[in-house]
């Protein structure tokens, strides 16, 4: 078209588009559409001259405010057309633009079927305001930043079903925020901050929908990470409150401070909750989301507000680590360093949280910088990382790559060449301390390298690097050096070259970080575990006994794993009793709650006796608590078990006085804990008989009959056989009352005590059985009244004797019906019977007897009553 030509035309559509018709002024607005279109660049750029120069804009804009539909939309493209040239920017025709925008802006808020037109409206805001950015063109000359902070009040909202109003209104958030920041005032926060929360929740709101085409997720995406970054700026490490020269406090100040750490915590909950479990997924060519992203991380690391190590530990297990090593091949070099500068950050951060970096030759801060150091010397290319490993020494860069790919073993899968590493623990000193800040990363990646690799027999030096690495280990500090990870686990466990000292170190801190004992089982190298699972038992603390208690019982499961178990415990039981002390009791406990449910198959001699001994002595200790009493009973029955299944206890003396202390210690003890036995154990009377004429068992064997005897028990643990029929078990008592008599005239002091306690017992048996006539038979033996001359003629008076007395008469007038005093038969009284002749020895006796003595005073008032009862001559009424 001819410069004539154009001209003319230009003043035509400047007279249509100021007619009142719209028909006409449709016509002038798609005529310069086309025209602007059609054209190449720079016959385009010639055009937009020679448009503004004519003072279309302003005719323009004033037909913008009146228009509506599709002349409106027609018009909007124009200006944006327009704005891509320097000279739309001068002599007012983008302020006018703005204003006639915001003009018919804030009419279309108002109706809601104006959404996707109002959405074109702010786009064409955003592209006029991205304009100026983009020319150096100060915002304050195109707008009124206080206007468009209003108008964006009404626009950024999560409700607006439209996409392209929710993304421009939000860019032009970023532009005014961007422009606010170098004089930003408190009056600025106030107004921005509510629109900086509700633009995040807008964009967030899209990004987490579920049916959503992935050019929205990634247009959300840039723009969340965009205002995130600038959002970041407007935070401050300022206390809230801060004192001027003159004491008072500056409350502008504080709303300040207030302000900025709001702008803070929503940023750094976007970037934890939004942003960070997703930008890994995004798959884009543009760098700008990659410099948001990685510009808004470094400067969180800068807040107070802001949680370093959950944000680390977030990143580390959302995979950045990885992440951020692949985008350093970004051709810039300011990309580059802002990139290393985020992973050395992440790195420190993790470091100091889990190394033991505190004992750094220098301290915490050149530990840091040594970090640092190693980070931004690294290769550009990831593939040459691994490179640096095998060389010799520890240069920043190389224990940066070690720290590196400890941090990365722990969150997701990276193979390190077992072979490098082999190469470089063995370049470490052995006769010195390496600081645990390097040996514990070098420990879990050793371990991972190794479990991964297919054939370590083929590794050169494997073998002496494993015993290396356990000197070293044990020299810093296992605890120190352990890593929490089931490949530090199962390596130690499998590994032959691992001391058991440090196999069973790292199963006792595996159970104190957090029990898990399914990977502890899974391990399947039941030997090792037993070994280290008891350890733990013998050496841990309360929590740790009690979880290798349950992992003990969970291998037991397996028969052969429980026979392995067994022989160990059995080995080390007598030494852990042995070390009984208050102190060490959950421990004990702990080993007799594996030896209950690990019972050996053979014990030698030497073990029962010992055990029996040992366990006996822990029984009777008065600091020993009810529930470790009752285990020390069941081990005492296992024991007496195995001496019973070896069948030399009539050839082992020894042996035999064992099982029968342990015999006694389980029937008494099962009374006074009241623990029921579900199978008792069976014996015979003929046994007793025999064992008592043996007068090297005889203290024994009165032992276990006194709690036979003498303490009931539903279910008892060890009983008499059931006798056959009536007439068996009164021969039987009969017997054993004449034997006791026996043994009482063979021994001393000790075994007599024992055997008025049994006398008595068995006229309670035969009593309870109501067999009267066996009780009767029982209590007019004649050798009984010698037995109770010659105990009285000794002077040897116990409490057991005085109890025998007033049991024996009570029996008797039990057994003779004597319920009522009998008269005394005169006629008799020069031809007196054994009992009449007796009951005068007692009568004598009680006289002569100190009823001052403690704890007899009530049994020598039963035998009184009793003897009163048979003749009441014998005792006078004030007695």
């Amino acid at each position: 078209m001819q410069k004539t030509d154009i001209s003319f035309a230009i003043q035509k559509a400047k007279k249509q588009l100021m007619s009142r018709d719209k028909a006409a002024q449709t016509t002038a607005v798609e005529w310069l559409n086309n025209e602007l279109q059609t054209e190449s660049a720079a016959a385009r750029n010639l055009l937009v001259e020679k448009l503004i120069n004519s003072d279309i804009v302003s005719v323009l804009c004033e037909a913008l405010v009146c228009s509506r539909g599709q002349l409106l939309m027609s018009v909007l493209q124009c200006l944006e057309i327009f704005s891509g040239n320097e000279k739309f920017y001068r002599h007012n025709h983008a302020l006018y633009a703005v204003e006639s925008i915001l003009r018919i802006g804030h009419l279309m808020t108002k109706n809601t079927d104006e959404v996707e037109r109002l959405g074109c409206a702010v786009c064409t805001l955003f592209v006029i305001l991205s304009g100026a950015k983009r020319l150096a063109v100060p915002v304050e000359r195109i707008c009124n930043a206080e206007q468009i902070f209003e108008f964006l009040g009404n626009l950024i909202t999560t409700k607006s079903p439209s996409y392209l109003l929710r993304f421009s209104a939000s860019k032009i958030l970023c532009l005014m925020m961007d422009h606010a920041l170098p004089r930003i005032r408190n009056d600025d926060l106030v107004v921005i901050l509510p629109l900086y929360i509700e633009s995040l929740r807008s964009m967030r709101s899209i990004i987490e929908q579920i049916e959503i085409d992935e050019k929205y997720i990634l247009n959300a995406m840039t723009v969340i990470c965009r205002t995130c970054a600038l959002g970041t700026r407007f935070c401050s490490n300022e206390d809230y409150v801060n004192e001027g020269s003159r004491g008072f406090i500056d409350s502008g100040r504080i709303v300040n401070a207030q302000h900025r750490s709001s702008f803070a915590l929503s940023t750094y909950s976007t970037m934890m909750e939004v942003i960070i479990p997703r930008a890994r997924e995004i798959k884009t060519s543009c760098a700008t989301i990659y410099l948001n992203l990685v510009s808004c991380l470094n400067d969180l690391y800068r807040l107070r507000d802001c949680n370093c190590v959950d944000l680390s530990n977030h990143l580390a297990a959302k995979g950045y680590l990885k992440y951020l090593s692949r985008l350093t091949t970004f051709p810039t070099q300011d990309m580059n360093r802002a990139i290393l500068l985020l992973l050395s950050r992440i790195l420190v951060t993790l470091s100091v949280d889990s190394l033991p970096a505190e004992n750094w030759p220098g301290g915490l801060n050149c530990f840091k910088q040594f970090i640092v150091e190693g980070v931004m010397s690294l290769p550009k290319y990831y593939p040459d990382w691994k490179l640096l490993l095998a060389t010799h020494g520890i240069d920043a860069d190389a224990f940066l790559l070690i720290v590196y790919y400890h941090f990365l073993s722990t969150c997701e899968e990276d193979d390190v060449l077992l072979e490098s590493l082999v190469e470089k623990i063995l370049t470490l000193p052995y006769d010195k301390v390496t600081p645990a800040a390097i040996v514990k990363p070098l420990w879990l990646l050793f371990a991972v390298s190794a479990l991964s690799h297919t054939s370590l027999s083929s590794v050169k030096d494997y073998e002496k690097c494993v015993q290396l690495l356990n000197c070293l280990i044990l020299k810093a500090d296992a605890h120190k050096c352990y890593t929490h990870h089931p490949a530090l686990l199962y390596h130690c466990i499998h590994s032959g070259e691992i001391s058991l000292e440090l196999k069973a170190k790292v199963v006792q801190l595996w159970l104190e970080s957090d029990g898990d004992m399914k990977s502890l089982i899974e391990a399947d190298c039941v030997e090792s575990t037993c070994h280290s699972l008891l350890n733990a038992v013998e050496t841990g603390s309360a929590k740790v006994v009690d979880l290798a208690v349950k992992g003990i019982c969970e291998l037991t499961r397996v028969k052969e794993s429980a026979e392995k178990m067994a022989v160990i415990v059995w080995e080390i039981l007598p030494r852990i009793l042995t070390s009984y002390t208050p102190e060490t009791s959950i421990n004990v406990r702990g080993m007799l709650e594996i030896a209950d449910v690990t019972p050996p198959r053979r014990v030698s001699s030497a073990t029962i006796k010992c055990c029996a001994i040992l366990l006996m002595k822990t029984f009777v200790r008065s600091d020993v608590d009810v529930s470790l009493k009752t285990l020390t009973v069941n081990q005492a029955y296992t024991m007496l078990l195995k001496s019973i299944s070896r069948k030399d206890s009539k050839e082992n003396l020894d042996l035999a006085t064992a099982s029968l202390k342990i015999l006694s210690l389980i029937v008494l003890s099962q009374t006074k804990l009241l623990i029921q036995c579900e199978n008792s154990l069976p014996i015979e009377m003929m046994d007793v008989f025999r064992e008592l004429a043996n007068e090297s068992k005889s203290l024994c064997i009165m032992h276990l009959l006194h709690v036979l005897l003498n303490y009931k028990m539903d279910k008892p643990a060890v009983t008499f056989r059931q006798f056959r029929d009536d007439q068996e078990r009164a021969i039987s008592l009969q017997s054993l009352y004449r034997i006791l008599h026996v043994v009482h005239a063979k021994n001393g002091v000790e075994v007599r005590d024992l055997v008025y306690s049994c006398l008595s017992g068995v006229l309670k048996c035969c009593y309870s059985s109501g067999d009267k006539e066996t009780l009767k038979n029982l209590t007019e033996q004649h050798f009984t009244a010698l037995l109770i001359k010659m105990t009285i003629v000794s002077g040897h008076i116990s409490t057991d004797f005085l109890e025998f007395l007033s049991c024996w008469l009570h029996y008797r007038k039990i057994a003779f019906d004597i319920s009522v005093a009998q008269e005394r038969d005169k006629s008799r009284a020069l031809s007196r019977d054994c009992f009449e002749r007796t009951l005068d020895i007692l009568v004598n006796f009680l006289k002569t007897i100190d009823t001052a003595q403690p704890d007899i005073g009530d049994v020598l008032s039963r035998i009184k009553q009793s003897i009163k009862i048979f003749d009441p001559s014998l005792i006078s009424p004030n007695e």
